[in-house]
């Protein structure tokens, strides 16, 4: 066949209708068609309530997801991370703690101690300005003076005590 043929064949076929009779049969079939309703939506029928009941229990339900996977997601990263930041662990921090007490402990008895080492020491100072001190009192230096003789370089004890040593 050439094409010229093919062409006046084709515009032949194109030309063909249906009867009228055998289109208004088909309309009323596809008319006719039972449909078949979702099986949720046949008793409540189809309308405006169950459409956002659906909508707002996809939402519900997305919302509970998402907070099981943030939420599961969160425990797992504060147990993985944040322990293992230094300071975050609570007996790291316990025993730290505890050292600084007993640093503290060490500089309060320190304060204490030379507190009480300044009081005494006021005191004494105290005593020497009314009394006067024991070793610079004049008498008390000329008595140990005259025990001591500064003229003779010789001590007459050790004298003696040579002279019984060497008998």
């Amino acid at each position: 066949m050439r094409e010229t043929e093919l062409l006046k064949n084709l515009r032949s076929l194109k030309a063909i209708e249906p009867s009228n009779d055998y289109a208004m049969r088909s309309k009323m079939a596809i008319l006719n068609y039972p449909r078949k309703v979702a099986v949720g939506l046949e008793i409540a029928g189809q309308g405006v309530v169950v459409q956002s009941f659906n909508l707002g229990l996809s939402m519900l339900l997305t919302a509970a997801v998402l907070i099981i996977i943030l939420g599961g997601t969160a425990t797992i990263l504060r147990s993985v991370l944040i322990n293992n930041l230094p300071g975050a662990d609570t007996g790291s921090l316990v025993s730290e703690a505890d050292n600084i007490t007993k640093d503290i402990d060490i500089k309060l008895n320190e304060a204490e101690y030379y507190a009480l080492a300044a009081k005494e020491t006021s005191v004494a100072l105290r005593e020497a300005s009314l009394n006067g001190p024991a070793h610079a009192n004049p008498l008390l230096i000329e008595r140990e003076a005259e025990s001591l003789n500064f003229d003779s370089p010789t001590n007459n004890k050790i004298d003696d005590l040579l002279n019984k040593a060497s008998q």
